[in-house]
């Protein structure tokens, strides 16, 4: 069993040691899959046994979010008796999909999200407000959670709530970072601003849900916002509840980084084929 520790985060390693280890991953997972899953073993069933390598991918059949809604029991690999947690997708662009993870997928997660604090500046010494539901079988709020846990950071949930409820908060509760939708965390900025509270402790403000970069990587016009009320603070992410992994910004601000033990990214145009770099 697989064991998610923030010192084994393969990141800052040589490219020799990142493409060995996530070779020997990907390996792992496929011989997981068509072992455990049905859809996959399926799918998978004329897959050569050879060891896989990084330049194979694109040999790989696709997997899309209708076939995660078509074939969704088929997908799950463990026993039933094995599943901790149960989200389902938001359905912004179909029916919503069901989810089911083990106590080791949470663990997975919880170091997704850590990976991602850290190269954001989240220290253990921060307070961070959680303006995002925990509920609603809604994964990227438990995540957060457990993220900001295994940095060793304060999380301070108090979820989908008033404008007055988190300006309460952020004035007594020394909060020094915030995780939210940005186009809410806009109108809180302003209602901070309108009732004359000093917010310039919070140093990291970890936008979900909404893009802050446009195709050059410059801020968008409501991250633009954002930066007026934090300067310098405002760090935008991509993830989605499917692939369990997000793409957060580091300090430098210029695009996510994945993890580079949890994902492999190929980038694939309209008609199924990958693209090359730019």
């Amino acid at each position: 069993m697989q064991k998610f520790r923030i010192e084994d985060d393969l990141s800052f390693q040589d490219d020799e040691t990142i493409r060995r280890e996530q070779q020997r991953l990907l390996n792992e997972h496929l011989a997981y899959c068509r072992k455990q899953s049905p859809y996959y073993r399926r799918i998978l069933a004329d897959l050569p046994e050879q060891r896989f390598r990084l330049e194979d991918l694109p040999s790989l059949p696709l997997t899309a979010k209708n076939d995660l809604a078509q074939h969704n029991h088929d997908f799950t690999a463990v026993p039933d008796t094995e599943i901790a947690d149960l989200c389902f997708t938001s359905g912004t662009t179909g029916r919503p999909c069901r989810i089911t993870y083990t106590r080791q997928d949470l663990d997975r997660l919880a170091y997704n999200d850590a990976l991602g604090f850290l190269a954001a500046g989240m220290k253990p010494s921060d307070n961070i407000l959680l303006t995002c539901t925990i509920d609603r079988c809604f994964i990227a709020g438990l995540a957060y959670y457990m993220g900001v846990l295994k940095v060793g950071a304060t999380a301070v949930r108090n979820g989908l709530n008033s404008l007055e409820s988190h300006t309460e908060i952020i004035r007594d509760g020394g909060i020094t970072g915030i995780v939210g939708v940005p186009s809410f965390l806009a109108k809180l900025g302003q209602h901070l601003h309108n009732s004359g509270i000093d917010s310039s402790a919070i140093r990291q403000v970890i936008c979900i849900g909404e893009p802050l970069r446009n195709r050059e990587m410059q801020l968008t016009p409501l991250g633009k916002i954002l930066e007026t009320f934090w300067p310098g603070a405002v760090f935008s992410t991509y993830a989605s509840s499917e692939m369990a992994t997000s793409f957060t910004e580091c300090q430098q601000r210029c695009g996510g980084h994945p993890p580079a033990d949890l994902a492999i990214v190929e980038i694939i145009g309209a008609d199924g084929q990958p693209l090359p770099p730019g």
